[in-house]
C-alpha cells in the first residue's frame, strides 16, 4: 500500500470567518452551519495553492478587499510544516487565467525558511470541486492547467531566452564578433563573387555555344531559302539568255565604235580643210552676224522697227539715229519750258516738302508733343490754338490737307513724266540702232578680209553646220556606247551572279539533305516554302540577337566582377590580422579552424535561439487558442484547433470511457466515441453502433455530480507531492449510493497514494440536539431494558454524538473521520430511528391530503429550459405558475417541488425569491441525496396529478415499465418564449376536461 502520510490543515484570517483547524486525517467530512466559514476556507486554500478560478475582476476584488490577512499552515507527520502567508493588498489580477498572479499571492514558508511559489507548488495542492459547478466549469478547469503547464514553460523559455542573450552578447565582445562577420561577410561575398564568376564564365559559354548553334540553324535555313528561292532549271535558263544579251549588246557596241570612228575620221576632214586664221574670222564674224540678228528682232519686236533688209545703207541707219537725237533734245527743251512755266509751284512744294521733313526731324526729340506752338485764329478771336511739333507733321502729312496749286503741280508732273518716259524711249532705240551700226561695221570689215580666202561665209556656215553635226552625232554615239557598256556590265554581272548561283547550287546539299540536317538542329516544322522558311529565320534570328546582347551584357558584368574580386581580396588581407589576434584570444593557431569553431558555434547557436523564440511564440499562440476556441472564437493557429480538440477529446475520454462511468451515468451507450470541445457536447456509440450526440446536461444532476467528481478527483492525483481534494456541497445532488461509491473512491486514491487529504464539506441538516437527547433517552431506555452489548453500542456513539453536539455548539460545525478506518468517527446513520417516534414526517407525500387533481411544476426542469443561461431562472418558475392561475386553476391545486442541488445555481440577485416561495406550503424541496424526479412522479401518481416537465424521465420508464403509461399521459410540455409561457398542443382541452372531472386516472 502506498498511502502518503496525513496532513492537518490550520487558517487563522482577517477580515472575514473561516474554519481555524481541519483535522489531519486522510478523508474528512465537515458539517456546518451558514456563516461558519467552510466555503471561504476552501477558497482561500485554493487561492493559495495558486489553483483558484475567478469568475471575474469583480470577484477578485471582492476578495482581496474582504480577506485583510490570512496564514495557512499545511502540518505532516514528519512534523514538516508548511506554511503560507497571503498578502490580499499585494494581490494583482491576471486577466489571460482569471487568477492572482502567483507572484503577488504572498510569502511561502518550508519549515520555517522561505521559499518560492514554484517550490511551494510541487509540495501542496489544493483542488475543490464545488456543488455548482458544471461542464463549463469542468472546461474551464482543464483549460486552467493547459494554460498553467504552458505557462510554466514560457517561463522557463523566458529564462532561457535571456540566458542566450546575455551569453551571445558575451561571445560578440570576446570574439571580436564584429570583424569577424565583418570578415565573414567579406568572405561570403568573396566566395559568392567567386561563384558568380564562373556562373558567368558558365553562362558566356552556355551561351556562345547557343550563339553558334543559332548560326548553324540560321546557315541552314538560309541554305534551304537559297535552294527555294532559286530553282537550277531557271538558272539554266537564266544563264543562256543573258549570255545571249550579252553577245547581242557587245555586237552592237562594235558596230556602234565603226560609226564613231567614220565620224571622227570626217571630223578630222574638216579641221584639215580650215586653217586656223580663216577659222578665227569666220568665227568671229559668225558671233557678228548672230547679234546683228538680235538687235534686228529686239527692234521689230519691242520698237516695231524693221530692219529685215540689210540692204539698209550705213547713211540711213546714221540719219536714223541722228534723227532721234534732235527728237531727243527737243523733248528737253519741253521739259526745260515746263519746269520754266512751273518754277513757282516747285519752289512752294519744295518749300511744303522741306517743312514737313524738319517736322519730322523735330519729332524725334522728346520735347516732340510739347505745345511750343501758339496763335489766335481770326475767325475765332477768343480761341487760342496751340500746336507740337507732332501736330504739324501729322497735319502735313495728312491726306486730308488741301494744296492749293495741287492740279497744275499734278499737270507738270504727267507731263514732265510723259516727256521724260520719251527721252528713255528714243534713247533706247539710238543705242540699239547705235549697236547695229557698228556691228554691221565690223561685219564689213571682216568680209573685206575674208574676200582673202577661198571660200564664202555661206559655204563656211554650210560647213560649219556639218562640222556640229557630225559632233552632236559623235557625242551621241559616244553616249551610246558608254550606255551600252553600263548595261552590259550590268549583264555581265548578273551572269557572274548566276554563274555563282549556279555553283552555290552545285557546291549546296539538296533540299532533303538541308531538312534533314534541320529537324537534328530541333527545327522540325516542315518548310516548304520561301515564306515559311523566312519566319524561322526571323524567328531564330531574334533568338540570335538576344542571345548575343545577353552574351555582351554577361561579359561586362564578367568584368565588374573581376574587378569588386580584386578590391574584396585587398579588404580580406586588412581584416585577416584582426581575425588572427582573435583566434589567439581563444588558443587558436589556425585562422581556418578558429574560424570553424565560430561559425558552428553561431550556426547551432542561431538555430537554438531562433527555435526557442519560435517555442516560445507557438505556446503563447496555443495558450491563448486554447480560451478562444472554448468561448466559441476563430483561433490564431489552424493547427492548434486540431490539437486543442485532439488534447480535450483525450483527457475526457480518458476520464469518461471507464468501467464505473458507464456502470453509473452512461447506461444507455457502448462507449465515447470523441469530445467535442467547440459544441461542448459527447459523442457517443449506442449499442446498436449508432453515433449520438449529448449534451452533459442532459444526463440527471446526480449523475452529472457524480461523474465530475471523480473527473477531478482523477486529474488532481500526482500534481505534488501532499494533494489536497475538497468537495463543497457536492454530495448534495448525489443519491445514498453514488455517496457512498464516492467515499468508496476516495479511499481508493489514499490507498492508492495518488491524494493525501479529501475534505468534503456539507451544510448541517440534522438536529444534532435533538440526536443527543434521543441517544440519551435510548441509553435511559436500554438501562431499564437490560441489553449490555446494545447500552455499550449506544454510550460509545453517545460520546461521538456528545463530541459533534459540543462542537456545533461552540464553532458551528463537527468534523467526521471517514478514513483510515481505525480513526473512523462519524454521526450514528441510524440515528433517526431512534428519534422517529419524536420527530415530525417531512415526507413530500405529507404536504396535503390526497387531492382529486393537481399540477406538480419539476423545479429544476423549468428553472434550467433556457439551456444558454449559465443559472437556473427561478422567475420561470413563477411564471409557470401564475399562468397555471391564469387559466383557472386554483393555487392550492398547484404544487412546485425543486432537486436538493438547485441553490447552488441560482443567480445571486434571484436567492431571495428562491427562499421566499421554499416558505409556501405548496413549495418544498427533494431531501438531500435523493432524486427529485422519483418524488415528483409518486406524488402525480397519488394525487392524480400532471406534471410541467420537458423532462422524459427515461430512467424511470425503463426501470418501472408499469409507470411509462403514466408518465406519458401526465406530462405536461412547455415552452418560454420572450418571459410568456405556452403549453403543448392540446392542453386547454385536457385542462377542461380536468377541471369537468372527465379525465381518467
Amino acid at each position: 500500500m502506498k498511502m502518503t502520510e496525513m496532513i492537518g490543515i490550520e487558517i487563522k484570517t482577517t477580515g472575514r470567518s473561516t474554519i481555524p483547524k481541519i483535522l489531519p486525517e486522510n478523508i474528512i467530512t465537515i458539517h456546518g452551519k451558514n456563516g461558519v466559514g467552510k466555503s471561504m476556507a476552501s477558497t482561500l486554500m485554493e487561492i493559495a495553492a495558486g489553483e483558484y478560478t475567478f469568475k471575474n475582476e469583480g470577484e477578485f476584488s471582492k476578495y482581496s478587499q474582504i480577506i485583510k490577512d490570512c496564514t495557512i499552515q499545511f502540518l505532516t507527520e514528519k512534523s514538516e510544516t508548511y506554511k503560507v502567508h497571503l498578502q490580499p493588498y499585494l494581490w494583482k489580477y491576471d486577466k489571460n487565467f482569471n487568477r492572482v498572479n502567483p507572484m503577488t499571492l504572498g510569502k511561502f514558508y518550508e519549515n520555517g525558511s522561505e521559499i518560492s511559489y514554484q517550490k511551494f507548488r510541487k509540495v501542496i495542492y489544493v483542488r475543490t470541486i464545488r456543488g455548482n459547478e458544471s461542464l463549463h466549469q469542468q472546461i474551464t478547469f482543464f483549460q486552467d492547467i493547459f494554460k498553467s503547464k504552458i505557462e510554466e514553460k514560457l517561463q522557463k523559455l523566458e529564462k532561457k531566452m535571456e540566458f542566450l542573450e546575455n551569453f551571445e552578447n558575451w561571445f560578440k565582445n570576446t570574439s571580436r564578433q564584429a570583424d569577424l562577420e565583418n570578415y565573414l561577410k567579406l568572405q561570403q561575398t568573396y566566395n559568392e563573387l567567386l561563384d558568380n564568376h564562373d556562373d558567368l564564365l558558365n553562362s558566356i559559354k552556355r551561351r556562345t555555344s547557343k550563339i553558334k548553334f543559332h548560326e548553324n540553324q540560321l546557315e541552314m535555313l538560309k541554305k534551304l531559302k537559297f535552294i527555294l528561292q532559286n530553282n537550277p532549271e531557271d538558272i539554266e535558263k537564266q544563264l543562256i539568255l543573258k549570255k545571249e544579251q550579252s553577245k547581242t549588246i557587245q555586237e552592237q557596241i562594235n558596230k556602234n565604235y565603226l560609226n564613231l570612228q567614220e565620224i571622227q575620221t570626217k571630223i578630222k576632214d574638216f579641221d584639215k580643210n580650215l586653217n586656223k586664221d580663216e577659222k578665227i574670222i569666220l568665227t568671229k564674224l559668225q558671233k557678228l552676224q548672230s547679234k546683228q540678228e538680235n538687235i534686228i528682232e529686239i527692234l521689230k519686236t519691242q520698237y516695231n522697227i524693221s530692219l529685215d533688209s540689210i540692204t539698209q545703207t550705213q547713211n540711213e541707219i546714221s540719219n536714223n539715229i541722228k534723227d532721234l537725237q534732235e527728237e531727243i533734245m527737243e523733248i528737253k527743251r519741253k521739259i526745260e519750258q515746263l519746269n520754266n512755266e512751273n518754277n513757282r509751284i516747285l519752289k512752294i512744294n519744295s518749300y511744303i516738302t522741306r517743312l514737313r521733313d524738319i517736322c519730322s526731324q523735330a519729332c524725334s526729340n522728346k520735347w516732340k508733343d510739347e505745345k511750343i506752338l501758339s496763335f489766335i485764329h481770326t475767325s475765332y478771336p477768343k480761341t487760342e490754338i496751340k500746336l507740337s511739333f507732332s501736330d504739324l507733321y501729322n497735319t502735313l502729312n495728312s491726306s486730308s490737307l488741301i494744296f492749293k496749286e495741287k492740279p497744275a503741280l499734278k499737270d507738270y508732273q504727267d507731263k514732265v513724266k510723259k516727256l521724260n518716259n520719251s527721252i528713255r524711249y528714243k534713247k533706247d532705240i539710238l543705242e540699239k540702232l547705235s549697236n547695229y551700226a557698228e556691228i554691221s561695221e565690223k561685219i564689213s570689215s571682216i568680209e573685206k578680209k575674208q574676200k582673202g580666202f577661198h571660200r564664202s561665209i555661206d559655204e563656211f556656215l554650210d560647213l560649219e553646220e556639218s562640222y556640229k553635226k557630225f559632233q552632236t552625232k559623235e557625242k551621241q554615239i559616244e553616249e551610246l556606247i558608254k550606255n551600252q557598256k553600263e548595261e552590259q556590265l550590268d549583264i555581265i554581272s548578273k551572269l557572274q551572279n548566276l554563274e555563282e548561283i549556279k555553283q552555290k547550287i552545285d557546291e549546296s546539299p539538296t533540299e532533303i539533305a538541308i531538312k534533314s540536317d534541320l529537324r537534328k538542329m530541333e527545327i522540325k516544322s516542315e518548310i516548304s516554302t520561301v515564306d515559311e522558311c523566312e519566319i524561322i529565320l526571323n524567328k531564330i534570328e531574334k533568338e540570335h540577337n538576344k542571345e548575343y546582347e545577353k552574351l555582351i551584357l554577361h561579359k561586362k558584368k564578367l568584368e565588374n566582377v573581376k574587378e569588386k574580386i580584386e578590391s574584396i581580396k585587398k579588404e580580406i588581407e586588412i581584416l585577416n590580422k584582426e581575425v588572427e589576434k582573435s583566434a589567439r584570444q581563444f588558443k587558436f593557431k589556425n585562422c581556418g579552424d578558429f574560424l570553424t569553431f565560430v561559425s558552428k558555434i553561431k550556426d547551432k547557436f542561431s538555430n537554438y535561439k531562433k527555435n526557442t523564440q519560435k517555442l516560445y511564440k507557438k505556446l503563447k499562440d496555443l495558450q491563448e487558442d486554447i480560451s478562444r476556441i472554448i468561448k466559441g472564437t476563430k483561433p490564431k493557429n489552424l493547427k492548434n484547433k486540431e490539437l486543442i480538440t485532439s488534447q480535450f477529446d483525450q483527457i475526457f475520454r480518458n476520464i469518461y470511457s471507464k468501467k464505473e462511468f458507464f456502470d453509473y451515468v452512461f447506461k444507455e451507450y457502448r462507449k465515447i466515441k470523441r469530445f467535442d470541445i467547440t459544441e461542448k457536447t459527447i459523442i457517443f456509440e449506442t449499442k446498436e453502433e449508432f453515433e449520438e450526440k449529448r449534451d452533459l446536461n442532459d444526463f440527471s444532476s446526480g449523475e452529472k455530480t457524480y461523474a465530475y467528481c471523480r473527473a477531478i478527483i482523477s486529474i488532481a492525483s500526482n500534481v505534488a507531492k501532499y494533494n489536497v481534494v475538497i468537495l463543497d456541497e457536492s454530495y448534495a445532488l448525489l443519491d445514498h449510493e453514488h455517496s457512498m461509491d464516492l467515499y468508496k473512491f476516495q479511499r481508493e486514491k489514499i490507498e492508492d497514494g495518488d491524494i493525501a487529504k479529501f475534505i468534503n464539506i456539507l451544510p448541517i441538516k440534522e438536529d444534532i440536539a435533538a440526536i443527543h437527547s434521543a441517544f440519551n433517552n435510548s441509553i435511559r431506555s436500554e438501562e431499564k431494558i437490560g441489553n449490555s452489548e446494545r447500552l455499550a453500542f449506544l454510550q460509545k456513539k453517545f460520546l461521538d454524538v456528545s463530541d459533534f453536539y459540543k462542537q456545533v455548539k461552540e464553532l458551528g460545525y463537527y468534523q467526521e473521520i471517514h478514513f483510515p478506518y481505525e480513526k473512523t468517527l462519524t454521526l450514528a446513520l441510524n440515528a433517526t430511528n431512534l428519534i422517529s417516534r419524536e420527530r415530525k414526517d417531512l415526507s413530500v407525500s405529507k404536504i396535503a391530503p390526497k387531492l382529486d387533481y393537481s399540477f406538480i411544476l419539476d423545479g429544476s426542469n423549468i428553472a434550467r429550459n433556457n439551456t444558454n443561461s449559465k443559472f437556473a431562472r427561478i422567475s420561470d418558475v413563477i411564471k409557470c405558475k401564475n399562468r397555471l392561475i391564469e387559466l383557472g386553476i386554483p393555487e392550492e391545486k398547484i404544487l412546485i417541488l425543486f432537486g436538493a442541488g438547485i441553490r447552488h445555481n441560482i443567480a445571486e440577485i434571484e436567492v431571495g425569491t428562491f427562499n421566499t416561495l421554499l416558505k409556501q406550503s405548496n413549495v418544498n424541496q427533494a431531501p438531500k441525496g435523493q432524486d427529485d424526479d422519483w418524488f415528483i412522479i409518486s406524488f402525480a401518481k397519488r394525487n392524480n396529478g400532471y406534471i410541467i416537465t420537458n423532462d422524459y424521465y427515461n430512467e424511470y420508464r425503463k426501470k418501472y415499465p408499469n409507470l411509462k403509461e403514466f408518465i406519458e399521459n401526465h406530462s405536461i410540455r412547455y415552452n418560454i418564449l420572450q418571459d410568456q409561457v405556452y403549453f403543448e398542443q392540446d392542453f386547454e382541452e385536457k385542462l377542461w376536461n380536468i377541471l369537468n372531472n372527465k379525465s381518467s386516472n
